[in-house]
């Protein structure tokens, strides 16, 4: 029978020959040359680089700059470079590709502080290998000429907090390539504190939307260096800066994303026909010019981020236009704030939607703007409206205005309208009272509504008279407060004529213990614009008699009638003598008698007045 164990001797053999030829290595070789800086030198690598291998990893750690040249194509392990070295590439021929294969860890590592330059005329392309990956904290520019960084794998070339891509003089296509061939979709990614700057060459986004090469994480930095059509259709951004010196401009009809959005000069136009989600913050500085919204049509445009959304205008003319065509929603519950830089307002000849959240802000709606969805749910304006249009034919706006947590619109209706006007309003918060505010008021401060409307008829003439309803929440008034025995005073006044600082009453209509109406407010001045209001009960107002004598048979006997303070609404009340010692019609005659004043012909004073008793003996 024959055996099937081989023989010791056999195995051993087998054994030998499996071991006997392991793949080769490639060793680590750091850039310093000792003559010309020749890629393929020997001598331009420590150790000597006599023969290369696809596996080696090579290494410029030597700080300051390093120009290679005559690079040929070749693949290689791994490339570092780091001890903030400034690499250059120079490829031998244009074509050539250097592939970086892969190996443990980061492939393609470009430290913080160190850089990669791609600039020669002859184009180089730089491409990670299936399985290998990119770090990149420092910084990649592309100039000269098409030069590309790619990669195969999804997320494989990162850019992580601090690293920079940027394309320059003479470059042109896409620096991460198209999304084919030796480029895959999704294979680039900024991480938050990254930065692409384009200053020439196609888009980042190689592919067409909603296609892409690139992904920007929330944080990272997009800045646009010239004036170059951003791609805006069907993108997502995160930080938008533009810094060029021209006109730059987005359009588009398929919805888009931005989270901050800067404009440092140059004018930038974001023209989208589709949805535009602003997600952060906006400013512009400098000379810098934003319109956002296509010239004609119709759009809606989202102020929809998470955390308080800033607009600031600090720019040299006025840096925001927001232009007919826009509808902007604000949806974001943490609301939106500014002008501050400038205390310019934000001009919305559109419409404002509140959809939730609070603009701390002042707005203006010019002669064509208008809002919709205002309330205590959705948001309103915490900040000063001026203007709004209010027109002949529609006579009657509710501007909506509020404090920082409370919705207290107030409701305008003008008559006697000849001509187009404008209103504004501001409404002064309770972190703002103050009872000498209200001093000559006859208002009683324990018991107002802790706030006060400005309301603005911006054109003294073309309307006679406007009734006024003041909304407010029962929770802005002292538990003892009776809302329906408020009045409301007021004080007019125009900017140009100076501010009269006198209180006067008003016509109550409607009472409720939310709301307050004013009936027939008129100018007091001939060119008043400017109204004050302030709601709640009115202070009591005490009567004191002064004790008076006089021998009898002289002659009358005077008695002097004060108030504890000026009286404000119309007042009257009954007087009569009574016989102490003296005995009716027989010492004296008996005064029976009413007393009665209207604010608007004589101010009632603390002036004593006087009241004659005549003595009969």
């Amino acid at each position: 029978m024959r055996s099937n164990v081989l023989a010791p001797a056999a195995f051993v053999a087998a054994f030998t020959v499996l071991l006997s030829a392991p793949q080769a290595m490639g060793a680590e070789y750091h850039w310093a040359p000792t003559g010309p800086p020749s890629w393929n030198a020997p001598g331009s690598w420590s150790p000597a680089r006599i023969t290369p291998l696809t596996t080696d990893r090579l290494v410029f750690d030597g700080g300051g700059a390093a120009t290679v040249n005559s690079i040929t194509t070749a693949t290689i392990g791994q490339l570092v470079i780091a001890n903030s070295t400034q690499v250059t590439l120079n490829a031998s021929v244009t074509g050539t590709t250097l592939t970086i294969g892969g190996d443990t860890g980061p492939d393609l590592e470009i430290a913080a502080g160190a850089s990669l330059t791609l600039a020669s005329a002859n184009v180089l392309s730089v491409n990670l290998a299936t399985g290998a990956t990119a770090a990149i904290a420092g910084s990649v520019t592309a100039a000269g000429g098409a030069h590309r960084l790619q990669a195969v794998d999804v997320d494989a070339l990162e850019f992580t907090a601090g690293g920079v891509a940027a394309t320059s003089t003479g470059f042109t296509g896409n620096l991460f390539g198209i999304g084919s061939g030796a480029s895959a979709l999704n294979s680039v990614r900024f991480r938050a504190g990254s930065t692409f700057v384009h200053a020439t060459g196609a888009n980042p986004f190689g592919a067409g939307q909603p296609s892409s090469v690139v992904t920007f994480d929330h944080g990272s930095l997009y800045r646009l260096d010239a004036t170059l059509a951003p791609s805006l259709s069907g993108r997502t951004y995160a930080n938008f800066t533009y810094n060029g010196s021209g006109t730059a401009t987005g359009s588009g009809s398929v919805a888009a994303s931005i989270d901050s959005l800067v404009v440092n000069s140059g004018t930038l136009s974001l023209e989208l026909t589709g949805t535009l989600n602003l997600r952060g913050s906006i400013r512009t500085r400098a000379t810098g010019l934003l319109n956002l919204g296509p010239t004609s049509g119709s759009v809606n445009y989202f102020l929809n981020g998470s955390g308080n959304q800033v607009i600031s205008d600090s720019s040299t003319a006025v840096g925001i236009v927001l232009r007919p065509s826009v509808k902007l929603s604000l949806d974001n519950p943490a609301g939106i704030s500014g002008p501050t830089d400038t205390g310019r307002s934000l001009s919305i000849p559109g419409i404002l939607e509140f959809v939730h959240g609070v603009a701390h802000l002042d707005v203006g709606f010019g002669t064509t703007g208008s809002y919709l969805g205002a309330s205590q749910a959705t948001g309103w304006v915490h900040g000063t409206i001026n203007p709004y249009p209010i027109t002949p034919a529609t006579p009657n706006a509710t501007l909506p205005i509020g404090t920082a947590t409370n919705y207290m619109p107030i409701d305008m209706s003008l008559h006697g309208m000849t001509k187009v006007n404008r209103l504004g309003t501001v409404l002064h918060d309770d972190t703002w009272f103050n009872p000498a505010y209200y001093a000559g008021s006859q208002l009683d401060t324990t018991k107002v509504v802790r706030q006060n409307w400005l309301v603005a008829v911006l054109d003294s003439t073309g309307w006679s008279d406007f009734d006024a309803v003041m909304h407010f929440p029962a929770s802005q008034y002292a538990a003892g407060a009776n809302p329906l025995a408020f009045v409301a005073r007021r004080r007019s006044y125009s900017i140009a004529g100076g501010i009269d600082e006198t209180w006067r009453a008003t016509t109550s209509g409607t009472r409720t213990a939310t709301s307050h109406q004013v009936l027939g407010v008129t100018r007091f001045h001939n060119k008043d614009t400017n109204f004050d209001f302030a709601v709640g009960e009115p202070s009591v107002v005490s009567i004191s008699v002064f004790d008076s004598a006089a021998v009898e048979g002289s002659g009358p006997v005077r008695f002097r009638i004060a108030l504890s303070e000026p009286a404000i609404d119309p007042i009257s009340f009954d007087v009569k003598t009574a016989g102490g010692s003296a005995t009716e019609n027989v010492d004296y005659v008996q005064i029976s008698t009413r007393i009665s004043k209207s604010v608007y012909d004589s101010r009632v004073s603390r002036k004593p007045r006087a009241l004659v008793a005549r003595c009969i003996h």
